[in-house]
């Protein structure tokens, strides 16, 4: 499919300094020397009807003009629009036609002087109009863009460019620094547009914001990871060919490329096949190379892959080029003449031909021996590096109201950037989007991009070197919710009974499976969910030993899947679904194989309609079938699995946002909510009590979170995640109360964005593994029925991913899920006629307008010819960037923070540098230290090196001192106490001891929270009501704590969680290795009812001791348990044997109160 060019742009962010000769303050009347007395001599003119072109009343007109303006938001339901861009233009000329006074008087042309005010836009007028327009977060209509002309008009703002110029302009400026949207035909039939996604990654290079932030190799950084760059993925498993492939030597500029021979300093012969940095240098995974002689062929290299080496980049001699000049001057074989790979040690004598052939080895195929790396051809000299990104997918709404409007749109970030800059909404590039084109039919199209991309590489300017270079693009993790995710990994969703598109675990018998997982979405739905009404008559069918496995399996990661067995059972199932008589096979087959390829499907369908007609001779149908597939395309299999480098079972990583926010918080709030419904007012008033200090939060809207707990948003949940602990305190059971001091334990430890230690993170039994282990352990303790819940079993696969990722905050979509809302903005602007070019069109002018006030660079030619030349021929001279008045244009009332969404760089300030506040200082951490917080610091050198707590008295400036720095802090010392066992935390006792700190001592501010369980805090109502921003007479009510001093250390906190980790309880779980036998406790005076029944001739498995009436009982009986629940009720205990955790079915026994044990 051959994309057709259609211009467009996107959208990001920038950064510059305010240049001094530029007021904030000065109207934009007087910085044009429009006299406002003239303005109002014009307008009395006007509006007397002097002028015979305008109509006599100047605001009758106007009004009139602007009366059938509407609300955009109110048309965002509509399928079709009924306006089409010309009548928009139309009105525009219309206003310009009535009122011109306000306009310039010619078309105004681009800019092509670099040396004018506001280049490349022509004045100062028409640069803030186009950057208005192309706001990622505040478009406007065309109706609304003429509003704003004339309310520039009558502030006194003359020589406005009409619509029609700014239309020409934003064209022209297009041309030059913009990007463009391809329009691809669909191998499904549906048209859509996809954005230059080799332009985007161009400007990145050329954008020296984000070019200064750039990684290229991975980072081998020890045990600490806290960028994708240092994780496993990109360091070790990353495809070589998709890496950065050269290493340019500072000293003598030769260039080593990897699969090139390389000559050492000390004498031998290596090939480096991936580079990679450590500790600040560039180093090498090397194989080292062996002069053989061959019977064939004669002397040459073989290249020993068992012998892997790390070398130093300084210990390079000579490159592949300059070896194979002075080779024979070395007395060596010639380095081209590379005979076989040595995969094992052979014990044969190496020199002798006799013995030798290049039959007992793998030929060498990597590359062409005598040619080299195929990209030291391409990039003629220049360097070469690669550029991974996440892409990330997912569906939105076009609509701003309940009605769903469904577009899926593709998105991507850089993975070289760090976590704190790639977040970023600047950051985030926009590739395409359709409300008719499903997913893997654009990803096609994306993938035809990645692909070239990936063959002939991306040219780009380098801002940093002045230089082009050439970019190696790669996928390193296809990121969205559970739904997508399965989707694009081919797999058949939540709803099969392979549920898992990371291993193949089961989740039910074969025998249960009622249907292929439907269209794989439903993220939370439940195992044995499907085909409920024959659940209890089909798990009969499930042997003893059969569903003890399946537990087992549940809470174990399964065989890992893998993309090529997925290739060829979808290769099977494709010949199955090409036969007559092949639906129910080919149904079946995805079914036991949890292998569903919707873009395949269409296919087969196609083929299926035609082998499922009546009245049809076999033979004509055979015949229609094979002509059919003659019109397929090449490839009929989802396009993600022609991404190279990519398996989508194994690089989709576990989405913390929806998995555990939206999965394991949500459902246990839900519960929790449930449960409490006789004391929400309560839990309303501590959740509005509740002390936000140190977490980063605003004030708790108890009402808020408890009403509407069924429909509350993942930042909702972080809240509810570390406030449930206390909150939650005597309006549940225990169990229920083990379950979230487990769970908030978890999530501090998911949230955390850099891990000091992985391996300790990560060991087996320990911290991540151990609390998931711990919180598994507890929700089966409550109720065995939340293992119905798939996502359970996908927290499973999250360490691995860690470590393969990095931490689980990078590849969190939290702030791609933001961005479905300009995407959404650009729908509700858009006539609806063309929805994916319209709003590609959009976000690519958004792209331009983040480029240029970005500081990028753009390619002018310097005549008309150069214009058609290829990028690898410009010069350093055509490249220029927006004047240094757009610059101040956008740092007036911070626009560029607040709207453009550019922040400017503070992660990396030096830690003793901190900014003098009014009552406390800026942490390095990010917090604010003002006085009175609890904050967490180290203590001088030769005292305890386990942090201390303590409360800031006061930030001191010694006289003299730097102005922007806080000399030391004041602070009272806490002391540490004993756990506490409703909370499992610390207690915190505040001393009188006066302490001096120095400010980057201090690590982070910390909650505390009060002890109300042992003080007995009452709610009462004392709290004021606010109305109408007023406070009412009405009160609330608010949690009154008895013995304030009295407090507890939060160790739920999410922020800064990392430097809480020694203050943790210790975390034991139990060994899932056995059936479990789960117990709640009962008081001891009570006998069980005389009524009883059970299966005969079945053994029993225990694993911990029920009390001692249970045993006496099942020790005359012949019950085979896994799982025993007592359930209170008002009257009587319930003991429910159940043999399924998915089903309470099986004998449920009446356990009545009695005096009698």
């Amino acid at each position: 499919m051959s994309p057709e060019s259609d211009q467009s742009l996107d959208s990001e962010a920038f950064k510059y300094q305010y240049p001094p000769e530029c007021n904030p303050s000065e109207r934009c009347s007087n910085e044009q020397g429009v006299d406002p007395e003239a303005f109002k001599n014009v307008w009395e003119e006007e509006s007397s009807g002097s002028n015979p072109s305008l109509p006599p009343d100047f605001v009758e007109s106007l009004e009139d003009y602007l009366r059938d303006i509407e609300a955009i938001e109110s048309d965002s339901d509509k399928e079709n629009g009924n306006q089409t861009d010309e009548e928009h233009l139309s009105d525009a000329e219309d206003f310009e036609r009535r009122f011109p006074t306000f306009f310039a008087s010619r078309r105004q042309k681009l800019n092509m002087d670099p040396s004018t005010p506001y280049y490349p836009w022509p004045d100062r007028e028409t640069c803030i109009l186009d950057i208005l327009r192309h706001v990622p977060r505040c478009a406007f209509s065309r109706k609304q863009n003429t509003a704003i002309h004339w309310a520039m008009a009558a502030l006194g703002v003359q020589s406005l460019p009409s619509d029609r110029t700014l239309d020409d302009i934003d064209k022209a400026l297009q041309k030059i620094c913009g990007i463009q949207s391809f329009r691809y035909e669909g191998k499904l039939g549906h048209v859509y547009y996809v954005n230059d996604f080799s332009a985007i990654i161009a400007q990145e290079f050329s954008n020296p914001s984000v070019r200064s932030q750039l990684h290229f190799l991975p980072e081998d950084s020890g045990k600490l990871l806290g960028e994708a760059y240092q994780a496993k993925r990109w360091l070790h498993e990353q495809d070589p060919n998709l890496l950065t492939p050269v290493h340019i030597d500072p000293t003598s500029k030769e260039h080593f490329y990897i699969f090139e021979p390389a000559l050492l300093r000390n004498g031998c012969i290596c090939m480096p096949f991936r580079w990679f940095k450590r500790a600040g240098k560039t180093l090498a995974k090397a194989w080292l190379m062996e002069s053989m002689k061959f019977r064939e062929h004669g002397s040459g290299w073989a290249v020993q892959t068992c012998s892997e080496i790390e070398i130093d980049s300084s210990n390079l001699l000579f490159s592949f080029p300059r070896l194979r000049t002075i080779y024979s001057t070395l007395k060596i074989e010639d380095p081209s003449r590379i005979m076989a790979l040595l995969e094992d040690f052979l014990i044969v004598n190496l020199f002798t031909a006799e013995q030798t052939s290049t039959d007992d080895f793998i030929s060498w195929k990597r590359t062409d021996p005598l040619v080299g790396n195929e990209w030291r051809t391409k990039s003629q000299g220049k360097r070469v590096v690669a550029f991974p990104i996440w892409l990330y997918c997912d569906d939105t709404s076009g609509n701003l109201s309940k009605k769903w409007n469904k577009h899926n749109s593709f998105l991507f970030t850089a993975a070289g950037l760090s976590r704190h800059v790639s977040s970023q909404e600047s950051n985030i590039h926009f590739l395409c989007t359709s409300n008719t084109a499903p997913p893997l039919e654009m990803l096609d199209g994306i993938v035809e991009q990645l692909e070239k991309a990936q063959t002939e590489g991306i040219w780009a300017w380098d801002s940093k070197y002045n230089d082009l270079v050439l970019v190696i693009p790669s996928v390193l993790a296809l990121l969205g919710d559970n739904p997508m995710q399965s989707e694009l990994a081919c797999h058949i969703g939540f709803l099969g009974r392979l549920f898992c598109r990371n291993c193949w675990v089961s989740g039910k018998p074969e025998s249960q499976e009622g249907s292929d997982g439907a269209d794989g979405h439903g993220s939370d739905v439940s195992v044995t969910s499907t085909n409920s009404k024959q659940g209890r008559n089909r798990k009969a069918g499930e042997s003893m030993k059969d569903m003890i496995t399946r537990i087992r399996d549940f809470m174990t990661p399964g065989k890992p899947r893998n993309v090529n067995e997925t290739q060829e059972m979808l290769r099977a199932q494709f010949t199955q679904g090409s036969r007559i008589g092949g639906g129910a096979q080919f149904a079946r087959m995805k079914t036991e194989s949890g292998i569903k390829d919707n873009y395949q499907a269409v296919f087969i369908e196609r083929l299926q309609s035609i082998a499922t007609k009546k009245g049809i001779p076999k033979t004509q149908k055979e015949w229609e079938m094979t002509e059919l597939q003659k019109s397929f395309p090449q490839h009929t299999t989802s396009p993600v699995l022609r991404i190279k480098g990519l398996d989508p079972h194994q690089d989709t990583p576990v989405e913390v946002l929806h998995v555990v926010l939206l999965g394991m918080v949500k459902y246990l709030w839900r519960d929790s909510v449930a449960r409490t419904k006789k004391d929400h007012n309560v839990l309303i008033a501590r959740l509005s009590s509740f002390n936000t200090w140190g977490l980063g939060l605003s004030p708790l809207s108890g009402k808020t979170l408890v009403t509407y707990a069924g429909s509350l948003t993942g930042r909702d949940f972080r809240v509810v995640a570390q406030a449930a602990p206390f909150v939650l305190q005597g309006l549940i059971n225990v169990e229920q109360m083990k379950v979230w001091k487990a769970l908030s334990t978890l999530v501090t430890l998911i949230w955390q964005p850099q891990i000091q230690d992985i391996d300790e993170y990560l060991r087996e039994k320990n911290e991540l593994q151990n609390s998931i282990d711990h919180f598994l352990d507890c929700t089966c303790q409550l109720t065995p029925r939340w293992f119905n819940k798939p996502k359970f079993h996908i927290l499973l696969h999250l360490p691995e991913h860690i470590r393969r990722f990095g931490p689980a905050m990078l590849f969190a979509t939290e702030s791609f899920e933001s961005y479905n809302a300009i995407i959404r903005t650009r729908s509700v602007h858009s006539n609806r006629h063309a929805p994916s070019k319209d709003i590609a069109n959009a976000m690519a002018r958004s792209n331009r307008v983040r480029h240029l006030l970005n500081g990028g660079l753009f390619w002018v030619p310097s005549d008309r010819r150069m214009s058609k030349a290829p990028l690898r021929y410009a010069n350093p001279p055509n490249w220029k960037s927006a004047s240094s008045e757009v610059y101040a244009l956008i740092k007036i009332l911070d626009f560029d923070k607040k709207l453009l969404k550019i922040h400017e760089d503070n992660h990396n300030r030096p830690s003793a540098e901190f900014s003098c506040l009014p009552t406390g200082i800026a942490l390095q951490s990010g917090d604010q230290g003002l006085e009175g917080s609890w904050v967490l610091w180290n203590r001088s050198a030769g005292q305890s090196n386990f942090p201390t707590i303590g409360r800031i008295v006061e930030a001191v400036q010694l006289d003299g001192s730097n102005l922007e720095k806080v000399d030391f802090v004041t602070l009272q010392r806490a002391i540490t106490g004993e756990w506490h066992s409703a909370y499992g935390m610390r207690r915190i006792q505040l001393t009188d001891e006066i302490v001096r700190a120095d400010p980057k001592d201090i690590l982070c501010v910390v909650n505390l929270q009060h002890n109300c369980v042992d003080n007995q805090c009452p709610t009462n109502k004392t709290g004021a009501v606010m109305k109408e921003r007023e406070i009412s007479k009405e009160k609330e009510l608010k949690v009154e704590h008895n013995n304030a001093s009295d407090l507890i250390l939060n160790t739920a906190q999410m922020r800064s969680a990392a430097y809480l980790m020694p203050f943790r309880h210790p975390i034991t779980h139990s060994d899932l290795s056995d059936p479990i036998i789960i117990t709640h406790s009962l008081p001891s005076n009570i006998t069980i009812a005389p009524s009883i029944s059970y299966y005969p001739n079945m053994s029993i498995h225990l694993i911990r001791s029920p009390p001692a009436w249970i045993q006496s009982f099942l020790a005359n009986s012949h019950f085979s348990l896994v799982i025993v629940v007592l359930h209170s009720t008002t009257s009587a205990f319930a003991l429910s044997i159940i043999v399924d955790p998915h089903h309470s079915y099986g004998t449920t026994f009446i356990v009545e109160p009695s005096t009698t044990t």
